[in-house]
């Protein structure tokens, strides 16, 4: 059936082989597109670029994790007593 299988109504699914609703001929296009709008020279320091934005991206999602870890409160102040007289 191609790259995307039928739904009993009518509409499309994606396959294992599709990632997400892109198949192979969507795929192809946009990389002819950018590399039309680019041009070969620029598509590689474009690539770089947007790999490192990504490894960082990445680096400060893992770094706000390990910053502040949770803070638990003391025990009479979740049992709604109060420390002050």
């Amino acid at each position: 059936m191609g790259l995307a299988a039928r739904r009993g109504d009518g509409g499309l699914r994606p396959d294992e082989e599709t990632m997400g609703w892109l198949g192979w001929p969507e795929l192809i296009l946009i990389a002819l597109l950018a590399l039309v709008l680019f041009g070969p020279r620029r598509l590689p320091e474009i690539g770089k670029g947007l790999g490192e934005g990504i490894r960082s991206f990445r680096a400060a999602l893992k770094a706000g994790d390990h910053d502040e870890p949770p803070q638990k409160e003391p025990d009479d102040k979740i049992a709604g007593k109060s420390s002050e007289p």
